[in-house]
C-alpha cells in the first residue's frame, strides 16, 4: 500500500534543479487578509510517498483544495516511483481563491477516494502585523 511519510504546503521552496533536492522550505501554516474572497496567488506542495515491493511502480492519486469543506480545485498526480520504494512530491499550485475565513485544507487520496493525508492552514481575517507607534523624543 502507497503511503504519505511526509505532506506539507509551503508558500517558498528552493530546489536544486540538477538533481531536485530541495534546499529550502518556507511552512505556510496561517494567511492573514483583510478582505474576501481572496487569491492566494501559488504554493508549492511537497510530500514523500513510499510503497511495498508488490505495490505498482504507477499510481494516480488525487490532489484536493478545500476552504471550510469547499472543494477549490481537485488534481489528479501521477506518480511513478521507477522500481524505488520512495517518491518525492513537488506541485506548484496557482491561483487558489480563498473564499471566507476559517480552513484552507490540502488533501492527499488514493485513486480510490480515501485520504491519505492532510496539511491544514487557519485563515484569519484581519493583519498579522499590526503598526506599533513609538513616540519620538522631541529635539
Amino acid at each position: 500500500m502507497i503511503t504519505s511519510k511526509l505532506f506539507l504546503v509551503s508558500d517558498e521552496t528552493s530546489v536544486n534543479l540538477d538533481n531536485e533536492d530541495i534546499l529550502s522550505i518556507n511552512l505556510l501554516d496561517d494567511v492573514f487578509e483583510k478582505d474576501f474572497p481572496v487569491l492566494l496567488d501559488s504554493v508549492i506542495i511537497v510530500g514523500f510517498l513510499t510503497k511495498e515491493d508488490e505495490d505498482p511502480d504507477q499510481a494516480i492519486l488525487w490532489l484536493t483544495i478545500y476552504n471550510n469543506n469547499i472543494s477549490l480545485k481537485k488534481q489528479s498526480i501521477r506518480a511513478d516511483f521507477k522500481g524505488k520504494s520512495i517518491y518525492g512530491l513537488i506541485i506548484h499550485a496557482r491561483e487558489i481563491s480563498i473564499i471566507e475565513e476559517g480552513s484552507l485544507d490540502f488533501v492527499l487520496s488514493n485513486q480510490m477516494g480515501d485520504e491519505m493525508d492532510r496539511y491544514a492552514i487557519s485563515v484569519h481575517h484581519g493583519e498579522l502585523l499590526h503598526e506599533i507607534e513609538t513616540p519620538v523624543p522631541p529635539m
